[in-house]
């Protein structure tokens, strides 16, 4: 999946995003679910579930099976 560069990201996607991409560089750009969301929780959002999917949805980030791998 390609970034659509029609919808970029907020603010608060943006933050959540930076954290999942410098914890990424600690586990060769692969991620768990869990780890990706206390990543987006470390940000300070109380919806991390929702963050997620959304970073998911504009193709920042992609789900293989169990895994959260980054565009």
């Amino acid at each position: 999946m390609m970034r659509n560069l029609e919808t970029p990201l907020t603010n608060i996607e943006q933050e959540a995003y930076t954290r999942i991409q410098q914890l990424a560089k600690y586990t060769d750009g692969e991620l768990s679910p869990t780890d990706a969301l206390a990543a987006i929780c470390a940000a300070g959002n109380t919806h991390p579930d929702e963050i997620l999917e959304r970073l998911i949805l504009k193709g920042y980030l992609y789900r293989v099976d169990n895994t959260i791998r980054l565009t």
